[in-house]
């Protein structure tokens, strides 16, 4: 089984440049965990990962928990984006791993 680092992102401008600026090498050992923020737009956000991850590239999803109500309205609008086909795994199949209730 190969070994890969898996970072926790929170999906912002100074974290998406820092994954563009990586070689394909370096980006080859990694599976990042992508936290979006309530701010990031669905519209383009499979646009934003191609630009700054690459195409076909997995990676794991994780939302900020200001989220709760409109995650699957950020799907939805998300898989609308003709780009979101180009994504190795993104689908309208999403698991909520855990929650914490404060």
């Amino acid at each position: 089984m190969p070994e890969f680092y898996v970072p926790i992102l929170k999906w912002k401008e100074g974290e998406r440049l820092a994954l563009r600026r990586l070689s394909d090498e370096a980006k080859n050992n990694l599976c990042p965990v992508l936290n979006i923020m309530k701010e990031t737009k669905p519209d383009s956000f499979a646009s934003e990962i191609i630009k700054n991850w690459g195409e076909g590239r997995r990676f794991y999803l994780d939302f900020h928990p200001t989220f709760r109500d409109d995650l699957n309205d950020f799907m939805e609008a998300a898989l609308t984006e003709p780009e979101s086909s180009k994504l190795a795994n993104f689908s309208k199949q999403t698991y909520r791993v855990f929650s914490i209730n404060t």
